[in-house]
């Protein structure tokens, strides 16, 4: 008889059904998501034998991919936390302290009114909208707070006062870190650092750092430094295990939290605090804008810099310099490669970056096809004939309205004109007679600038009779006398408006001789003998309605855009019916509506001739901005087609109040008619591409040896030392490596420098600075050190060659001019260093920043030397190229 399987678990289905049971009951109790014991045992057993590439040695032991995404998973968790922790902390206390404003009594004592005034203010959506403020105002505000905390710090002894300060300091530090960090476009984590390599690197460093100081910390000791750093309120109780707070949850999948892991990182994170803080003296991450002492107090183990070492920083990053520039391409040197890639090499590039979507603005090669979109617009001028005529009928509906109301009631026979004397009057009363209202009121008008406004209640026109009987006089003695007839032209303006100078004096000066008067009489009838009297609502009719239609017409134009965004928001990915409604966008609703030509990746989306209007208001709107997004950023935010996007030149201001939008003088409504996802190519789609890519990278070394010896032979030549002539003989020069010999061709950099001052909101505001941006409309991929590479260049005539970040435009560059500030500019600085002057400038706080900067870079210097045995250019410990290569390679060197 043949084996039947069957039979056997038949006899033994019980005990075979009661093992498959517990089985699956161990499973499910040990499978709770994000770091359960399943995935425990999975990254050990994966570490074990699979730990990935190396990527560095440390301390004699190689480092392995998979330990260095362990610490970045495990930073990220610590840094989601305390975000969460701090943010519901600083919530709840900044609750409680103001319902204690709300009990404080007018004439009290109040240390904090103000800090808590400008916290309020912050939180205000519409505060910026109605005070007009600039840009990055709240990052001011909060620091010019910190900066009062810091002279309070030094008055207030009462105990309790002292905790309400520090629980403002943790408050205020925490949203001056989220304003900054948002403000600067960067990725900084909770205790400092991010989570590139390197930073992963030195993290592993400053573990030992402070297993060699014996710095140890218990999960209660854990407990009481994340109640502090939630602004002193006790949001992990003791007793209570991390996963009870509010802030935990949510944190891993499926809502379970691996708490060991998240105690043991947290512990690891604090203990590298406090080793920086012992190190360096001084704190990182958001403890650092925290920190109420005095500049100079905050240096730490840095020592105290001399005014001779300030001096020379304020010379350097307040120097100003400009350069001209000879990009030279190195695609035109790909024609001169002479070698070809086999097809094992072809094989080998394109395995290595088929990945990777196509990026100009990057040095690595990819072959994948970007996303495309085809993007459009609408805008709306309220001065266009459509919302005019639309103004028109709007403001005739009452007399129409009420015209068919009368016909229809009347009989047959009834008199054209008796209709149009019934109808008339009440259409003048509707909308005109608030207007007139205005006109009869503006009393104000007399005092104007002469012939400036039409809204005024006496006659200004030229053509009045005294003026005209005036000139004819004129005329006719200068007849008598034989003068020149042009001379009555010449004299009249200036007679006209010393003839209304004198009429505003009479009513001005009767106005004031009355009030002084002490006869009421007099006082109220003298100035009606120079006031000259109202004229009546019939004669000023038309001038009211063309005003009436001035102020509907923006009405309208803002009612039809609205309509029209409404009816597009139902549309999104219905591009049939989407397409019928901008078709009618023109002529029903009055927009004028541009369009791509074509669908195109994101790089190529500011060259579209159809966007010049838009982009050239974006490029405007963002010209004093610390930082700017990208143009093509307006085309790509969701996903599919007819996704619409609200963007105007105001958009900065009313960045809390978006429903300001629609009040802006240039409104803009964005959206993709097409929308093309990225995707992949195979070897033979990318064929080309792979081999002018390998190519690409011989020719860049061609490129560079060809700017690399104009610049030598730049350095040999005697330059003139006027500015004119160097200007004049540099561009001869430069253009004769061009290929049309133009210096059109060239590129010119002025007013280069490290920072620039900014406005302050008022006056008593410090003096800020923000840094200067490299023009992406001159430069399109400037790479991040170029300015540095640029200051290094001190005397006119000095050259040098720099590159662009994808290293596909090597320029040869040329300083044409250098000027440096003086010593009264420095001395005025110097004046005003403390936060406590009155209008404080903080290139103090900058110089003390940079110099406590070198402090720290030369420390790590010494700390990654003990570490390994070798550094790289950078100073940093060198990473496989391999693992770098995973991401888009460090941006630095010439």
């Amino acid at each position: 008889m043949a084996f039947n399987p069957f039979e056997s678990f038949r006899k033994n289905q019980r005990t075979l059904m009661a093992i498959a049971a517990i089985v699956c009951m161990i499973v499910f109790v040990f499978s709770f998501g994000q770091g359960d014991l399943f995935q425990t045992l999975q990254e050990w057993l994966a570490n074990r034998t699979r730990p990935g590439m190396q990527v560095a040695t440390l301390y004699g032991e190689p480092v392995y991919e998979s330990k260095l995404d362990k610490i970045a998973r495990q930073r990220d968790l610590a840094n989601s936390f305390m975000i969460r922790t701090t943010a519901m902390g600083v919530n709840m206390a900044m609750t409680e302290l103001e319902k204690q404003q709300k009990d404080i009594k007018e004439g009290t004592e109040n240390p904090f009114g103000r800090v808590m005034q400008g916290w309020g203010m912050r939180r205000n959506p519409f505060f910026a909208q109605q005070m007009r403020l600039p840009p990055g105002w709240q990052a001011m505000s909060v620091q010019n707070d910190l900066s009062f905390l810091s002279a309070q710090s030094t008055a207030i002894k009462n105990p309790d006062q002292m905790r309400t300060l520090d629980t403002l300091a943790i408050s205020l530090g925490f949203e001056a870190w989220e304003t900054n960090t948002a403000m600067r476009g960067i990725e900084e984590l909770y205790f400092g650092g991010g989570k590139n390599p390197e930073d992963l690197l030195d993290f592993m460093v400053w573990i030992k750092v402070a297993d060699s100081l014996k710095i140890k910390l218990s999960e209660e000791e854990i407990r009481k430094i994340i109640n502090h750093e939630a602004a002193n309120q006790e949001v992990w109780p003791s007793g209570a295990s991390i996963k009870q707070i509010p802030s935990a949850q949510g944190l891993a999948k499926n809502g379970y939290l691996n708490e060991d892991e998240l105690v043991s990182i947290l512990i690891d994170e604090f203990r590298v605090m406090l080793a920086k803080e012992s190190i360096l003296g001084e704190s990182p991450g958001v403890r650092s804008y925290r920190d109420l002492r005095e500049p100079m107090q905050r240096l730490g183990n840095a020592g105290t810099p001399s005014p001779t070492e300030f001096y020379n920083f304020f010379k350097d990053y307040r120097a100003s310099l400009g350069v001209i520039m000879l990009p030279i391409q190195a695609e035109d040197f790909i024609a001169k490669v002479q070698e070809e890639p086999t097809q094992k090499e072809i094989e080998e590039f394109y395995n290595s970056f088929k990945n990777f979507e196509i990026n100009p603005g990057s040095d690595r090669p990819g072959f994948r096809q970007p996303r495309i979109v085809k993007g459009e617009y609408a805008t709306a001028k309220a001065e266009s004939p459509v919302f005019r005529k639309k103004a028109e009928a709007n403001a005739l509906s009452p007399f129409v309205t009420r015209t068919l109301a009368f016909l229809q009631a009347d009989s047959f026979g009834g008199s054209i004109g008796a209709t149009l004397g019934t109808i008339l009057p009440g259409f003048s009363q509707e909308p005109m007679y608030a207007e007139y209202r205005i006109f009869k009121d503006s009393r104000s008008s007399w005092f104007d600038p002469p012939f400036s406004s039409s809204d005024v209640l006496h006659e200004q026109s030229m053509q009045r009779p005294e003026l005209v009987a005036g000139l004819i006089g004129q005329i006719a003695g200068t007849h008598q006398t034989l003068g020149s007839p042009f001379l009555n032209a010449a004299i009249f303006h200036g007679g006209a408006y010393a003839f209304e100078t004198q009429a505003r004096l009479k009513i001005l000066s009767s106005s004031l001789l009355a009030c002084a008067s002490t006869n009421p009489f007099t006082a109220i009838s003298l100035p009606f003998n120079f006031v000259p009297s109202v004229p009546e609502m019939e004669t000023v009719i038309t001038t009211l309605f063309d005003k009436y239609l001035d102020v509907l017409s923006p009405r309208m134009m803002r009612e039809n855009l609205v309509l029209f965004t409404e009816e597009l928001g139902k549309l999104k990915n219905k591009p049939e019916e989407a397409n019928k409604l901008v078709s009618k966008g023109v002529s029903e609703y009055g927009l004028e509506i541009r369009s791509m030509k074509s669908a195109k990746p994101y790089f190529q989306v500011g060259s579209d001739p159809e966007l010049t209007d838009l982009k050239k208001s974006f490029i405007e709107s963002y010209r004093d901005a610390p930082q700017a997004p990208e143009f093509w950023q307006l085309f790509f935010q969701g996903n599919g087609t007819y996704e619409t996007t609200r963007w105007s030149p105001d958009e900065r201001m009313f960045q809390n109040d978006p429903s300001r939008w629609i009040f802006s003088k240039e409104p803009y409504l964005i959206w993709r008619s097409e929308d093309i996802s990225p995707k992949d190519q195979t070897l033979q789609e990318a064929k080309p591409e792979i081999i002018k890519a390998w190519k690409l990278q011989k020719a860049r070394k061609l490129a560079r040896a060809e700017a690399e010896k104009i610049a030598d032979e730049a350095k040999k030549k005697t330059w003139p030392t006027t500015y004119t002539d160097l200007v004049r003989e540099s561009k001869g020069y430069f253009s004769s490596f061009t290929a049309s010999k133009k210096d059109t061709d060239l590129k010119e950099l002025s007013g280069v420098t490290r920072i620039l001052p900014q406005n302050t909101t008022g006056p008593g505001q410090s003096k800020v600075y923000q840094p200067f941006r490299i023009p992406t409309d001159i430069i399109p991929y400037p790479r991040n050190n170029l300015l540095e590479q640029l200051l290094t260049l001190k005397k006119p005539g000095e050259a040098m060659v720099v590159r662009d970040r994808p290293e596909n435009t090597f320029y040869v560059t040329l300083l044409l001019s250098r000027a440096e500030p003086g010593t009264s500019e420095f001395k005025k600085i110097y004046e005003n260093a403390s936060s406590r002057s009155k209008e404080p400038d903080t290139l103090w706080q900058i110089f003390l920043d940079q110099y406590s900067r070198d402090f720290r870079n030369e420390t790590m210097k010494k700390l990654r030397s003990q570490a390994s045995s070798k550094l790289d250019d950078n100073g940093r410990i060198p990473i496989a190229e391999s693992y770098r290569n995973r991401n888009t390679r460090e941006d630095s060197g010439s």
